[in-house]
This record gives structure tokens, C-alpha cells and sequence, in this order.
């Protein structure tokens, strides 16, 4: 791991680990509007209050798709943008 790959994956774990998601939305209209996006993300709120939206580039330039690994389900491998 890299210098750069370590200091944004600590970052990531201190945002991260040991929280709960006590919500989980797609971003409103009027977000979606305010950012200048087409399309409505994803978003998920944890514990500490912070939220947090799945964008399709570090720029936020649109919004992303969230990709899980649920063998379970694998029709729901990927929560898309609206």
C-alpha cells in the first residue's frame, strides 16, 4: 500500500468503523438540484450524524452506484442511481 492508499484508507476507517447507518435515502430533488447532478445517488446517514452519498467521481460529477458483494442476493448486487 502506497502513501496516498494509506492515508485516505485511514481516513475512510476513522469516518467508518464502528458506525451504525441509522438512515439510508436517495438524495431529494431539490439536493440533486442544488449539486447540479442528473441523477438521484444514493445516501446513508450513520451514527454520528454524518451523511454520506455514493458520487461517480471524486469531483462529484453525478451521482454513483453502490456495487455489494451479497451472495445472497445477487440481483441486488448493485443499488443504482435514480
Amino acid at each position: 500500500m502506497d502513501k496516498y492508499e494509506k492515508h485516505w484508507t485511514q481516513i475512510a476507517k476513522t469516518l467508518l468503523l464502528n458506525k451504525t447507518i441509522t438512515e439510508v435515502r436517495y438524495m431529494s430533488d431539490e439536493e440533486v438540484e442544488e449539486l447540479g447532478i442528473d441523477n438521484k445517488p444514493i445516501q446513508f446517514k450513520t451514527s454520528d450524524g454524518h451523511w454520506f452519498t455514493a458520487m461517480g467521481d471524486d469531483e462529484g460529477n453525478g451521482g454513483g452506484s453502490l456495487h455489494t458483494n451479497h451472495s445472497e442476493h445477487p440481483k441486488y448486487s448493485v443499488i443504482p442511481t435514480l
